[in-house]
This record gives structure tokens, C-alpha cells and sequence, in this order.
């Protein structure tokens, strides 16, 4: 990324973006992976997403973490006029407790955001699905039930819940891929975006894409993103000349499949803008990367004890390739970009 943008800032919204955005950012985002129990069994996704080794939590755990980083971030130095608590599992949706947590989050004034395979029935969906302010339902096409998920979509659209539907493009099941994208275009009032893959090396740096041909990447170019409606537009990745406040837009997938996503050396407001839970336990400042060691332990540790971060970090990767980590403000502090 050797160009003369300086400045790093990812909104969901377009139009929403100015130049003071740059400058502070009232809202925390808060990566919370339960549990890694799940329905499916992805060939693209890690043992560690999916195979049980940790349990859903007791819910008074839960509980005093969310109360602990409501007060701790809404108050000075932080500041946050708003935390959005994004549910990873597994799939999180299996958790017995989770209602009651959608309940908490909601009456603290807080949002909902959910990552899921849809696979609760639409009469959950139609009973719970008014706590969420936005949902992403993956379509992962070796397992999914593409008008299951496309039923459950236009139930939450219809609720008023920002919903959308992410294909998982996967190489060797291109042409499904393919197939329930017309499939969504026809059957569902849900936008829809392609989803590139990633792999990750055993030295924690990022590349290695699954193979994608030139003709596929070109595909996933020319339709990131199908728009329903006017129910939400795209994530875009905004970079800015600190000196010329110029502002250049990007969408976020293409800049994720195209490499528009080097930072290292730069400052990086992760842990401040954004927070990783680990369904370990640990509290970290990245999600896929690990600048410094975990804060604590939420499922160990009395949280009241957790010494929240006050700096940013330096980046030393080479790429982020993780959605949560890019919604971290970053900026470049001298010219090693590489």
C-alpha cells in the first residue's frame, strides 16, 4: 500500500464518513467468541472454530464481563457513546443462555451483531431476532440449506434488522457458489457479498489465498456486493492524506482480495477502538493477530482486576485480513511499508 494515504479508517456506512472521523471514535466494537461448538464441519475453518474443545460459559460470567466493559469503556479516557458486541461461536445460536445475553446487551443501551449459519428455526428468529441490529448469515455451501437461509433473512429484514447474506466463496464449490448467489438474488430481500478466503501461515503472517483464478477474482471484483433495497450499504475502507485531508474510498472485499490491506508499522488503535474475546478466555487487543499478550482472562480472572489498554499498538504484519481488526483506526507514523 506505498501511496500517499496516511490515515486508516473502516465505517459501515458511506455517507456517514467526514473528516473528524479520522480524529476520535465514540464507538467500541467488541469481538466475542463464546464457544466453539458448531452444526457445521467447513473445510476452510480452523479445529479451533468448531470442534467443542470449548464449552459455552456459566451466564453470570457473561454477565459481569459485559457490565465490567460497559463501565470501563463509556467512561473517560475511552469516552464510547456506543459498544456493539459482534457473537462469534462456533455457532453461538446454540447457546442456551445466549436470549439472556441479547436481553442484557439490549437494555444497557448496547447493540447486537451476530455472525451466523442461520440455523435456528424461523420461529426463533421471529421471536429473537428484534434484539439484533445486524446479522450476517453465511452461507457456507458444502453444508447450508440456502431457502432455510434466505427464509430467515427476509424474517429479519421484515422485523427491521439490518441482514445480509455472505457467500463463502470457495474454490472447489464455485459453480454452488455461484448458483445460490442467483439463488439469494431471486428468493431474498437480504443484500448480498462475496466472501474471499484467507489461509494463515504457521508463522502467524497472512497469504496464501485458496487458489482463486484470475476469471474468479474478477467475478468477486464485479459483484462484492448485490444492494435489496436501501437496507445497508457496503463496508468500505477509507484512507485519507493527513496533510491534504483527501479521502480515498474503497470497498472492503476487493481490498481484502486485491492486498489493499498492508499496515505494517503503523499505529494501530486495536484494544481501543476494537476487542477480541476468546473463547479460551483471553482478552486481546487483535483477533487474528496478537500484538501483546492477553489483558487477562474473562472466563479465569475477577474482570474488575483486567488493566485495559490506554495506547495503540504497533502493527508488525504484513497484512490484516480480518474484519474486525480493520474496523481499528490505523495510521502511519513514518515511511517502512512493505
Amino acid at each position: 500500500m506505498k501511496n500517499i494515504y496516511d490515515q486508516f479508517l473502516y465505517k459501515d456506512i458511506k455517507a456517514s464518513v467526514t473528516n473528524e472521523d479520522f480524529e476520535t471514535s465514540d464507538v467500541l466494537r467488541v469481538c466475542f467468541q463464546l464457544g466453539n461448538i458448531c452444526t457445521y464441519d467447513c473445510s476452510y475453518c480452523g479445529d479451533g472454530n468448531k470442534n467443542g474443545t470449548h464449552k459455552w460459559p456459566e451466564f453470570s460470567i457473561v454477565e459481569n464481563l459485559v457490565l465490567e466493559i460497559d463501565r470501563i469503556y463509556k467512561a473517560a479516557p475511552y469516552n464510547k457513546k456506543e459498544i456493539i458486541f459482534e457473537y462469534l461461536g462456533g455457532e453461538v445460536t446454540l447457546w442456551k443462555d445466549f436470549e439472556k445475553l441479547l436481553i442484557l446487551v439490549y437494555e444497557l443501551g448496547n447493540k447486537s451483531w451476530l455472525i451466523t449459519n442461520g440455523i435456528r428455526s424461523l420461529r426463533w428468529w421471529e421471536e429473537y431476532g428484534k434484539y439484533f441490529d445486524l446479522i450476517t448469515l453465511s452461507a457456507h455451501l458444502e453444508f447450508c440449506d440456502i431457502e432455510h437461509l434466505c427464509d430467515v433473512g427476509n424474517i429479519l429484514i421484515n422485523n427491521n434488522v439490518l441482514a445480509y447474506i455472505g457467500v463463502l466463496m470457495y474454490p472447489p464449490k464455485w459453480n454452488e457458489c455461484l448458483a445460490a448467489i442467483e439463488y439469494i438474488k431471486e428468493n431474498s430481500k437480504c443484500s448480498c457479498f462475496t466472501k474471499t478466503l484467507v489461509k494463515t501461515t504457521d508463522d502467524d503472517t497472512f497469504g496464501n489465498e485458496w487458489g482463486y483464478t484470475n476469471e474468479e477474482l474478477d467475478y468477486i471484483k464485479k459483484n462484492t456486493i448485490i444492494i435489496k433495497g436501501s437496507i445497508k450499504e457496503n463496508e468500505f475502507l477509507f484512507w485519507r492524506n493527513s496533510k491534504t485531508r483527501e479521502i480515498q474510498i474503497r470497498d472492503s472485499e476487493i481490498g481484502l482480495a486485491f492486498r489493499e490491506n498492508n499496515f505494517y508499522n503503523w499505529k494501530c488503535y486495536a484494544g481501543i477502538d476494537t476487542l477480541y474475546l476468546e473463547n479460551n478466555g483471553d482478552v486481546r487487543v487483535g483477533a487474528m493477530c496478537r500484538p501483546v499478550p492477553p489483558l487477562g482472562n474473562w472466563k479465569k480472572d475477577d474482570v474488575s482486576t483486567i488493566k485495559w489498554p490506554f495506547e495503540p499498538v504497533i502493527c508488525k504484519y504484513l497484512q490484516c485480513n480480518c474484519g474486525h481488526d480493520l474496523r481499528a483506526r490505523k495510521f502511519k507514523i513514518n515511511d517502512i511499508t512493505v
